[in-house]
C-alpha cells in the first residue's frame, strides 16, 4: 500500500472528507492501494464542521504531523488540498516541492499567475512531478467534442474567484487555442465571461448561482450540440490523481494550466471594469 500526505489549511473541508472514499474505490478498481495516511493542517478546528486534525485522523485512520517537512518525509505521494484557500499553495510548495515526491494540487492552482509561475519554476528546480485541475476537466460529457469554434460553458458559483476555475478549465480543454483577451458582463451575482482566442475561436462562461453544468458547442462547420454534465468527474479526477501516482505522468499538457490561470487572471481583472476587454498576460 501506498501513503498519502495531506497538507490543507484546516483539513475538515469538503474535498478532504469525500476524496478518501472516492480514492479507495478507484484505486481498488485499478488494481492500486493508497490511504490517506499522514496530515498536516495550519489551522486546527475547521471553521465549517468545528472537526479539529485529532479529530479528523482518528475517523479517517491517519497520522496527525507537526511539520509540512514530516508528511514529507513518511508519504509516498502528496496532495496539497487547501481548496479554499489557494493563496496559500505557493507558500506549501515551496515546503513540499524540496522532496521530490509526485505532487498533486488541488483547485484553484494559486491565487494569481504570478503564483502559478513560481510553483511551477519550483517544480523545474527541484525535479518534482506535479499536476492541478477542476475536477470539471474530468467530466465525460467533454470527451464527445474535439472540433470546437466556439462554446458555451455554464455552472453554478459561489464565491466568484473560487469556482471560476471550473467554466475556465472546461473553456480551455475544449477550445485547444491561446486566450487573447476576456471581459465580463452581467449584474448581480450573475457572470457573463467571454473569451477570445486564436484561430477566431470564443468562449462564453455564464457563472450563475444554482445553474447546473454544461456546455453546448459549436464545430467549424456551424453544427451546434449540448450536453448536460451529469457524469461523476470527481471520482473520474480522483482516478487521475491515482493513475499520475502510478506513473508519474500526467495526462493533459500541464501548460494548460497555466492557460487557466492567465485567463482566470483576465477575467477577474475584468469583473472590476465591466464590459472592457482585457488582454491575456502571455
Amino acid at each position: 500500500m501506498k501513503t498519502i500526505g495531506v497538507i490543507d489549511y484546516y483539513i475538515s473541508e469538503w474535498h478532504a472528507n469525500n476524496y478518501p472514499k472516492w480514492l479507495a474505490q478507484v484505486a481498488q478498481e485499478g488494481g492500486s492501494e493508497y490511504k490517506f495516511a499522514y496530515v498536516w493542517a495550519e489551522v486546527d478546528q475547521s471553521p465549517v464542521t468545528g472537526v479539529t486534525t485529532d479529530e479528523w485522523c482518528r475517523e479517517y485512520g491517519a497520522e496527525r504531523c507537526s511539520t509540512i517537512e514530516e508528511v514529507c518525509e513518511k508519504a509516498d505521494v502528496i496532495m496539497i488540498l487547501a481548496p479554499d484557500h489557494c493563496h496559500k499553495h505557493l507558500e506549501y510548495a515551496r515546503r513540499v516541492f524540496p522532496c521530490r515526491k509526485p505532487v498533486y494540487v488541488d483547485k484553484t492552482f494559486a491565487s494569481s499567475y504570478e503564483d502559478a509561475q513560481a510553483i511551477f519554476a519550483l517544480a523545474e528546480q527541484y525535479g518534482t512531478k506535479f499536476f492541478s485541475s477542476s475536477a470539471l476537466r474530468y467530466a465525460a460529457e467533454l470527451q464527445e467534442f474535439s472540433d470546437v469554434q466556439n462554446a458555451v460553458v455554464t455552472g453554478t458559483v459561489g464565491i466568484f474567484p473560487e469556482y471560476l476555475v471550473h467554466q475556465t478549465e472546461m473553456a480551455v480543454k475544449l477550445l485547444k487555442s491561446p486566450a487573447l483577451r476576456a471581459r465580463v458582463d452581467g449584474s448581480g451575482k450573475q457572470w457573463v465571461c467571454r473569451i477570445e482566442a486564436e484561430g477566431n475561436k470564443t468562449a462564453t462562461l455564464l457563472c450563475v448561482r444554482s445553474m447546473p453544468y454544461g456546455v453546448t458547442c459549436e464545430d467549424s462547420q456551424g453544427n451546434s450540440k449540448h450536453r448536460a454534465i451529469v457524469s461523476e468527474f470527481f471520482p473520474a479526477l480522483l482516478a487521475d490523481i491515482v493513475r499520475f501516482f502510478d506513473t508519474g505522468e500526467v495526462s493533459f499538457d500541464v501548460a494548460e494550466t497555466l492557460e487557466v490561470m492567465r485567463i482566470r487572471d483576465a477575467i477577474l481583472r475584468g469583473e472590476e471594469d465591466h464590459g472592457t476587454w482585457i488582454s491575456v498576460k502571455r
